[in-house]
Parts: C-alpha cells; structure tokens; sequence
C-alpha cells in the first residue's frame, strides 16, 4: 500500500500535468485530493483550486496578460465551467486575467464585493469537505469607508484539518478587522501584496502562524518584493517560504490530514529535456516526485521530532525550560503554537528559540503532568 506522502505526489504531479499538457482528455477530470495551485502570473496573484469532487475555483487570475494563457490551461486540462471566481480585489494584477475568463468559460458565482455582497461571517460550502469562511471586508452599510488595500478579501479554505488563508493586499488595518472577527490559524498563507512590507505585520503572521508562506511575485521586479523585512518576519514565526519568482508555479495537495508542497521546477527538473513538453500523467513513467510532506513541523531551526505535538505542552505555565525539549526545533514548535511563552524559551525575544541554551537531548521528552 502507498504511503500518504506517496499517494500525495502522485495527485501532485496528475495536478503539474493538467498544467502542462495539451492532451486533456489524457487528464483525469476529478481527482481524490484537494489541489491548490499558486500561478506563476509575474508580478500579480492567480490561484487556482480543484476540490476533490472536481469544482474549479480560481481566487484571482493575475494580470490582464495573464488571461489568456490561464484559460488555455482551463481548457487545456477539461475544465469546461469555473465554479467560483473570488477576485481579491479591484486590483488589475489581480483581477485583469478575470476578463478573459468571463469571456471565455461560464461562471457559476462571482464572490466579489463589486458583484456579491461579500462581509465577514459568510460561510461558503465548496463540496467534498471544503470549505470557504470570509473574515474581512466588514459591512460597509453603515458607511465605513471603502480602502482598496484594506477591503481585500480574508478568505479561509479548509480541508479538513488543513487550512489555506488568501488576504490579497491586506493592509495592518485589514489584518486587524480580521483577527477581531476571529481568524484561526493557518498551515499556508498566500503572503499579502506579493511579499510587500506596507502589509504581513509580525503581529498578524504571529496570530496566523502559517508552516508556509506563498509568495506570488515577478522575478526581478521594479517594486523590490518580496521586501526582505517581510523575509525575516516570516522566517521568525517559523513558516519556509516558497516564491513563484524563483520555482514557478507551486502546487499544493492536501487530502485533509496532511499536505505536500511541489513545485514547477522541481518537475521540470525530473523529467528529461527533450520529454517536457509532455510531461507523465501517472506514476508508471513518472520516477520519484520531489516533495515537501509537511506532516512533521518546519521550523527555522529544522523539523520536529517525528510524531512530536507542541499542543501537549501549551497552558501548563512555565513547567518547561530547553532542556525539557529532544531538539531545539521541537522547542520552536512550542514557541510558535504558544507565542505568550510563559516557560521563557525566548529569552531574548528575537523569535528564536532556546539559542542560548539549545537541544538536542538524547531523550524523547514527555509533558509533565
């Protein structure tokens, strides 16, 4: 039998394949896992979601010169309807491709604030197990005023245990609205205006505590993102981060308990040159797919201890000290799901855990009781 991770590689390259390839009808029209794929669209932002009952949603469909190759994809792959077009916002690195969509495919829903009454609280069901839960704009009815960063979409996808948060260009006022209104936790962050610092406060990427910070970005672009602030903050939370810039598109496969990261490059790296323009469908010629399995936490100081759960050790004071810990990652771990940090593991506040005094121990350390 294949293992999760395995059977998650497999999906992921069925997924590179419905990117790449003309052949559609070689392309399975539904598939058993939830794959969201971040678009290499240059310098804008484009999403696009296949649920595991075969639903295409696309959050965003970068530039207006995106547009067209973005529906040859559609089309290229079997989709013949677009279930949900969320636009962030009425920016045209993010919403310009949408044009050629309209024109091109029929559009189940629209879920944006200029044609749906989009306000926190609404709560959209996808199929499958996946889910939509809107936490920013507010309602504008009594009269608040419009802010085209601040007014982006906060748009939580779930999956099962897995969570995927899109925020568009929010800003910090936006980040608070959405925290207010109660914003959990999320695995994988779409990282605000392509990595911008005039968003991504350390305030809200502590709250959000993401395992992994997407970046949709233009290689070499005048606008300098992503800013190297927004870097480092994200790196002191503990989230990798992964940028179009620099690997292309980068799909990402959940099947509700666990997710693996692929990316364009990777694949196009396993397949040889003069086979690439029809990459494998499957795994019998497909050889070993690189993968990030994110069952075991990333953190800045390396992975978890397998099968090591840092919510054991949350809200017992300040029981534990470095020692307690068999890695110094495991002690991020716990910083990271409890940032208050009643057991001082961050002396010195720098984001960084038992640096001073860093694991490992040649023991597995057990919670006391």
């Amino acid at each position: 039998m294949m293992s999760t991770a395995a059977v998650l590689a497999v999906a992921a390259l069925a997924a590179v394949a419905s990117l790449k390839t003309a052949r559609s009808q070689e392309v399975p029209t539904q598939i058993s896992a939830f794959v969201v794929r971040f678009l290499d669209v240059g310098q804008g932002d484009g999403a696009w979601l296949t649920t595991p009952g075969g639903s295409t949603v696309l959050i965003d469909c970068g530039p207006f010169s995106y547009g067209p190759k973005l529906v040859g994809l559609l089309k290229e792959a079997g989709v013949e309807q677009v279930d949900v077009l969320a636009p962030s916002h009425a920016h045209a690195d993010h919403m310009g491709g949408c044009y050629h969509v309209l024109n091109s495919l029929p559009v189940g829903q629209v879920l944006w604030t200029g044609v749906t009454q989009l306000v926190a609280g609404q709560v959209f069901e996808w199929g499958s197990g996946v889910r939509a839960t809107v936490y920013n704009p507010p309602d504008h009815g009594s009269g608040m005023p419009f802010d085209e960063y601040d007014d982006s979409h906060v748009l939580l996808i779930e999956h099962g245990a897995i969570r995927f948060l899109f925020v568009g260009d929010l800003h910090p006022r936006g980040e608070a609205r959405a925290l207010a209104a109660g914003l959990p936790s999320a695995q994988v962050l779409k990282v605000a205006e392509h990595g911008s610092r005039s968003g991504n406060s350390y305030s809200f990427l502590l709250a959000v505590a993401p395992q992994l910070g997407v970046i949709s970005a233009g290689l070499n672009n005048q606008f300098g993102h992503p800013h190297p602030d927004v870097l480092s903050r994200l790196a002191g939370v503990g989230a990798s981060v992964l940028s179009t810039a620099e690997v292309g598109t980068i799909i990402i496969t959940s099947d509700g308990a666990t997710y693996t990261a692929v990316t364009e490059h990777e694949i196009s790296a396993s397949v040889p040159p003069g086979e690439r323009q029809e990459p494998p469908a499957g795994p019998s010629n497909a050889g070993p797919a690189p993968t990030t399995q994110r069952s075991s936490q990333e953190t800045p100081t390396g992975l978890t201890s397998p099968g090591f759960d840092p919510h054991r050790y949350l809200g017992q004071g300040d029981r534990y000290n470095c020692p307690d810990f068999a890695s110094q990652a495991d002690a991020q771990a716990v910083l990271r799901a409890e940032p208050t940090d009643p057991n001082r593991l961050d002396a010195d506040r720098d984001g960084i855990a038992c640096e001073r005094n860093p694991p490992p121990f040649d023991r597995d350390p057990v919670p006391r009781r």
